[in-house]
């Protein structure tokens, strides 16, 4: 049987692509006291050593095809080995801490509650996430799919709430009110018409990767200049054929949710998708006008007053356009866990079979 195996080229890439992350940037700044000539010089010089080293390591694997660890026991043997599988646990242990200090800097700057806590919450999550483990999928497209609807229908319910408030207040004009309407319903009434063969040729998975795309571009847009109304209208447009797609695929993708679970778990459970589905509907409505309305209390907004202040209309903008862009992007990265399109094939046969028996 031929296995598929990635080149030394694209494993190049893969541990490129590993290093652009925040918390490799983070980690780049402790350099700084060293001055920029002598925190370059250093960060250069230490990854030059120690790529090379790692880099003909990894050769040498990929070369064997055998793992790093056995590729140290040709040299060291079996005792020997252990004491390289110890650093590297050391290592990776050291670089868990160094991100978990990462993520709580970013956390604490956001909400400014004690670094010590999100510290205490970034590990506790790792350990979940582990603790859950990639067997447990099941599991995480149901809250997956909870999530999907959450942040959908807070998007939408967020957004809706705040357009009389962007229409009065930013745009300076209330007839914008049913063309940003009409701008976002047509397209999710055309958009519609055209999933079921995009599903059938992409899958759910990546129908709903795109659709969130096009829903994080709408709101991107609106933001190169929210007073603009052509703008706006164009955005609205563009978010109006993501959000109508990701409707339609949320609904279908309960039932493949339930099919998963049967075939991994061998339980039908209708009822707690379906209830989840609810809940993220209900939770999703409710949430996103009472953010949105937060936002812009927060900002000062009051509604009798004729001309609000430049920090109202700040928090309206944020509101209308900012807290849509968070949502969107979330909805992204929710939409990369739910891969059930590559089991479909496998669950309907397997599921065919049991049920004839």
């Amino acid at each position: 049987m031929n296995t598929k195996k990635t080149s030394v080229f694209q494993n190049a890439l893969i541990w490129f692509g590993a290093g652009v992350s925040i918390a490799e940037i983070l980690t780049g700044t402790y350099f700084a006291p060293l001055g920029m000539a002598r925190g370059l010089a250093a960060i250069l010089v230490g990854h030059i050593i120690g790529c090379v080293m790692l880099f003909l390591a990894g050769y040498i694997g990929a070369k064997s095809g055998r793992t790093a660890m056995e590729t140290v026991k040709m040299s060291f043997g079996q005792k020997g080995s252990m004491l390289f599988s110890a650093l590297n646990v050391l290592q990776l242990v050291g670089w868990t801490a160094i991100m978990i200090y990462d993520g709580a800097l970013a956390a604490d700057g956001v909400m400014n509650t004690g670094r010590w806590i999100w510290c205490l919450v970034i590990g506790a999550l790792i350990i979940l996430w582990i603790v859950i483990g990639i067997t447990n999928l099941g599991k995480i497209n149901t809250v997956a799919m909870a999530a999907l609807f959450i942040l959908t229908l807070s998007i939408a319910s967020g957004n809706g709430s705040m357009t009389v408030y962007y229409c009065g207040n930013i745009l300076k004009d209330m007839n914008m009110m049913t063309s940003l309407s009409m701008a976002l319903t047509l397209p999710v009434i055309i958009g519609n018409c055209f999933v079921p063969a995009i599903v059938k040729k992409m899958g759910h998975q990546k129908t709903l990767i795109l659709s969130s795309i096009l829903m994080l571009a709408g709101f991107l847009i609106v933001a190169i200049n929210p007073y603009s109304g052509t703008l706006a209208i164009v955005g609205t447009v563009v978010r109006g054929f993501g959000n109508g797609a990701i409707f339609a695929c949320g609904f279908a993708l309960s039932a493949q949710v339930v099919d998963y679970g049967e075939w991994k778990f061998n339980v039908r459970s209708e009822g707690l998708v379906n209830s989840c589905v609810s809940f993220g509907q209900k939770v999703g409505l409710g949430l996103g006008a009472a953010i949105a309305s937060w936002i812009i209390a927060a900002g000062g907004y009051v509604g009798t007053a004729k001309v609000q202040t430049a920090s109202a209309n700040s928090a309206i903008i944020f509101a209308y356009v900012w807290f849509g862009v968070i949502l969107a992007a979330l909805l992204l990265v929710v939409s990369l866990f739910l891969n059930i399109d590559k089991y479909e094939g496998q669950i309907k046969k397997d599921l065919e079979q049991r049920h004839k028996a």
